[in-house]
């Protein structure tokens, strides 16, 4: 991975963020944050989250979502819609992503518990959009079958398991 900047300028205001991330990323709306700052302050990461996605959201015309909404039109590479469609898609690859690359079980773990945090804090302040992309990027097969560090996760941070259940059947009332 590399460091990548990428600007935004939605509505006038312009605002930088970065990212450790892969080329092969399709757009620039989830250089979010680096992983050390995942790890070090899992709030200011789900800030940064929420207010890059409501910049994505607000970005999206009145008359771009009345074409969607009643036409299911409107979208095309360039729309608020599609971009913020996108970062969805992208979020739910990054936390497979990050968690994935860790070469240790206990780093697995770690970032697996973090991730957990983060939804639960993003369900907190109600961001339900990006809480759904985390826990739907935990529930990835290759994440999934990271068996080991789930059991680590088990037993060295058993709330974190309740939270994740809790999340998970919150989701699916929800779906």
């Amino acid at each position: 991975p590399e460091s990548l900047g990428y600007s935004v300028n939605i509505h006038g205001r312009h605002a930088t963020l970065g990212l450790n991330i892969t080329r092969n990323m399709k757009t620039a709306a989830i250089k979010l944050a680096s992983k050390s700052e995942l790890l070090r302050s899992p709030l200011k990461f789900t800030k940064r989250l929420t207010s890059l996605q409501r910049k994505l959201f607000l970005n999206i015309s009145m008359k771009e979502m009345m074409n969607f909404v009643f036409f299911k039109s409107g979208i095309n590479q360039y729309s608020g819609i599609q971009k913020f469609l996108q970062f969805r898609h992208e979020l739910i690859h990054l936390v497979a992503k990050i968690v994935c690359t860790e070469f240790t079980v206990e780093s697995q773990a770690n970032i697996l518990a973090t991730f957990i945090n983060v939804a639960f804090m993003l369900w907190q302040i109600k961001n339900f959009q990006s809480q759904n992309s985390i826990l739907t990027g935990l529930q990835l097969r290759e994440v999934f079958r990271l068996k080991k560090a789930w059991k680590i996760i088990e037993q060295t941070y058993p709330n974190h398991i309740e939270i994740y259940r809790f999340l998970l059947k919150q989701q699916q009332q929800n779906s």
